[in-house]
């Protein structure tokens, strides 16, 4: 498996932007990670990773470990790059 892929991941417990955004750094700061973006409002997060590095079971650990519950909303898909 190669490639950049994305995953949308919808977010339950979160009361404010800053649980967003207390999410959206931790994710960052894995390894694999290319970005990350959590919207307080839709409680959607949108993770764009290297799936050879990091696995989304893993980032869905680092979303629960702080306590809020991760669920898949779409499964990984590739990323095409925004050049073609």
């Amino acid at each position: 498996m190669g490639g950049i892929r994305e995953a949308k991941l919808r977010i339950s417990g979160m009361h404010c932007a800053g649980c967003a955004a207390r999410i959206e750094k931790a994710l960052r700061d894995i390894r694999g990670i290319i970005d990350a973006n959590v919207d307080f409002g839709s409680g959607l997060a949108i993770v764009r990773y290297d799936p050879g590095l990091v696995r989304v079971e893993e980032i869905k650990r680092v979303i629960e470990g702080l306590g809020y519950k991760a669920l898949e909303g779409e499964g990984p898909r590739a990323v095409r790059p925004s050049w073609r």
